[in-house]
């Protein structure tokens, strides 16, 4: 098993946003499983698979999620 952690420092408000969005998105993964634990101004993402790609293609896509919603809250 594979195993990759991010740890994404940032305010108490938008770690929760990011808890909220990503974890719908890990109901649906079928390759890899995704932890999250959120405690004050950071977020911890936990990504396990089964072999290198699946975890480099979750990987790549968690990255980009939370890209893309740290983006959209600074929209807003």
């Amino acid at each position: 098993m594979r195993r990759a952690v991010i740890t994404l420092d940032t305010d108490a408000t938008r770690a929760d946003i990011l808890k909220r969005v990503l974890a719908q998105e890990c109901l649906h993964d079928d390759m890899a499983r995704v932890g999250f634990e959120s405690g004050g101004d950071s977020i911890e993402i936990t990504i396990e698979a089964g072999d290198s790609v699946s975890l480099r293609a979750a990987l790549n896509s968690y990255l980009r999620w939370m890209k893309i919603s740290m983006e959209t809250a600074a929209i807003t």
